[in-house]
């Protein structure tokens, strides 16, 4: 008969030895938390070209953010040029959309699937207030950005869905 004792003793030894090279393993591993602060963001480009109504806020709102970019950091660049989006946004990790209604009467069709790969790729996008003014004709956008309205207006009827993952996000927390 095999004692007790002879049977949990190397196993007792294994399972310390083996939880101390673990640990001591997983503290030289474990990745560091990536710096997401604005020096690390990349280049950010702003365009802001409308095809229906011009924001009177827009112009300031561009300055504003090239000015912020320089305080943090960052290299932000601002655009109304639809014309070459193809060509330079790659260099771009960011596209802000300021106030841009009725992309469609800017962007031809191979320039919106040059915005749509490039999303695909990993680009990010941000998508401010008028931006989703009349983007009814480009569906991916429209899918994207989750609506599409007309124009502001004083109260519009909604349902919020909410994450669940991000319900306790301050942006979301208590909705939806």
């Amino acid at each position: 008969m095999i004692s007790l004792r002879h049977t949990l003793l190397p196993l007792l030894v294994l399972a310390i030895v083996g939880s101390a090279v673990a640990v001591a393993h997983g503290a030289d591993t474990k990745p560091k938390a990536p710096d997401r602060g604005p020096k690390n963001l990349g280049s950010v480009l702003v365009f802001s070209g409308t095809g229906w109504y011009r924001h009177p806020e827009t112009v300031a709102v561009s300055g504003w953010l090239a000015r912020l970019s320089g305080d943090l950091g960052m290299q932000v660049d601002v655009s109304e040029t639809p014309k070459d989006i193809e060509s330079i946004l790659p260099k771009y990790k960011v596209l802000v959309l300021n106030n841009c209604t009725e992309m469609t009467a800017l962007f031809d069709a191979k320039q919106m699937k040059a915005v749509e790969d490039w999303y695909q790729k990993g680009g990010g996008i941000v998508a401010l207030h008028a931006s989703l003014v009349r983007q009814t004709n480009w569906a991916w956008f429209n899918e994207l950005a989750g609506c599409d309205f007309d124009s502001d207006s004083e109260f519009l009827p909604a349902r919020v869905v909410v994450d669940p993952a991000a319900k306790n996000h301050p942006a979301v927390k208590g909705a939806g």
